[in-house]
């Protein structure tokens, strides 16, 4: 079983900020796999944290799970 946690955002630009909560959350799950959900256009990758342009995202849900 995999644990993951997903957070989204609306905002088109990536800032580190987006991701605090998801780095939080890592100190208590480490083995839970971080994504970021964000209005955005590009795949990036940032702290452990995959980011992925939402329409992306929901076209790749079942692969992420």
């Amino acid at each position: 079983m995999k644990f993951i946690a997903i957070e989204v955002k609306r905002g088109s630009r990536f800032r580190v900020e987006m991701i605090s909560g998801l780095k939080y959350f890592k100190n208590d799950y480490p083995e839970a796999k971080l994504f970021l959900f964000y209005g955005g256009e590009k795949k990036l990758y940032a702290d452990s944290v995959t980011i992925l342009p939402i329409q992306e995202a929901c076209l790749s849900l079942d692969r992420l799970l």
